[in-house]
């Protein structure tokens, strides 16, 4: 698929081993994971993966990505 461009962040479902191992890589690398958004601070994604980065009160002291795990 390429770039997703300059100033631009694609994935919608990260492609760590994690989500490879639980979903497949057919479905992490495929057209239908991919999505177009800005990036960089104040966008978005920057706001997403700041979400997924912090420890909320349902997560038990770990970031959201660690308890989705």
């Amino acid at each position: 698929m390429g770039s997703a461009g300059a100033g631009k962040a694609c994935h919608i479902v990260e492609q760590t081993p994690g989500n490879i191992n639980q979903f497949g890589a057919q479905a992490i690398h495929n057209s239908e994971n991919l999505t177009k958004l800005p990036h960089g601070a104040g966008t978005i994604h920057a706001r997403v993966s700041g979400y997924y980065s912090s420890i909320q009160p349902f997560t038990g002291n770990q970031t959201v990505r660690q308890w989705l795990s």
